[in-house]
């Protein structure tokens, strides 16, 4: 059989210096603000929306159960396909859930919202685990991801301003119109989030130099 190229690993200031890069800690920033946002208020939005205590309840349960059950076939499709392909999924999936959220006031439609919202979230945990390693290695992928942690930081922001809007307007609305707009820039951010050429300071595998490759 053929054996597989020789991964090439990037430096954390190699990383840096791509678009790529920062496309990608945006698209990790996004994920946390919107579904951390959406899994605290789903129960009193459902609630808001004429649904009772146990049915909006069992909502947050059909979301869980999506979530856990979507896990192990992004992986496997991950294994074929290049895991921007999965983040451009992820983000269409998530925009679906929040489009149907946002007219959502019969239990059949929160449970469609909850399963998609489900596997959004599933995917996410596949997909925010290969991303960084996928495009820049494994070398330096502790001080890449280190680097990029903090920025999660706007992370909480969502449930707040959530809330905030809740307060404000008697309705999470403008909240999940907010949070469909995101999504729509987690898609676009991982459209143009091409995997960028090698780094110059990559050296050719010793073995090929030797041979004169």
């Amino acid at each position: 059989g053929i054996s597989p190229a020789p991964e090439v690993s990037w430096t954390l200031a190699e990383a840096r210096r791509t678009k790529a890069f920062w496309l990608l800690v945006f698209f990790t920033v996004c994920t946390p603000f919107v579904q951390g946002a959406t899994n605290l208020h789903l129960v009193a939005n459902f609630q808001d929306q004429g649904l009772s205590d146990f049915a909006a309840v069992s909502v947050l349960s059909v979301f869980a159960w999506s979530s856990a059950l979507s896990i192990m076939p992004m992986g496997f499709l991950l294994e074929r396909i290049h895991v921007r392909f999965g983040g451009m999924l992820q983000a269409i999936v998530l925009f679906a859930s929040m489009a149907i959220v946002l007219v959502a006031d019969t239990y059949i439609e929160a449970v469609a919202f909850a399963i998609l919202f489900g596997m959004a979230a599933g995917m996410r945990n596949i997909v925010e685990t290969l991303l960084f390693a996928n495009y820049f290695g494994r070398a330096s992928l502790g001080s890449i991801r280190g680097f990029a942690a903090p920025f999660r930081a706007i992370g909480p922001v969502g449930p707040v301003l959530a809330g905030f809007v809740r307060d404000e307007t008697g309705s999470y609305s403008i909240a999940f119109i907010i949070f469909l707009g995101v999504a729509t820039l987690m898609l676009l951010a991982m459209i143009l989030a091409t995997p960028p050429p090698l780094p110059r300071e990559t050296m050719p595998d010793p073995q090929d130099a030797a041979l004169g490759g």
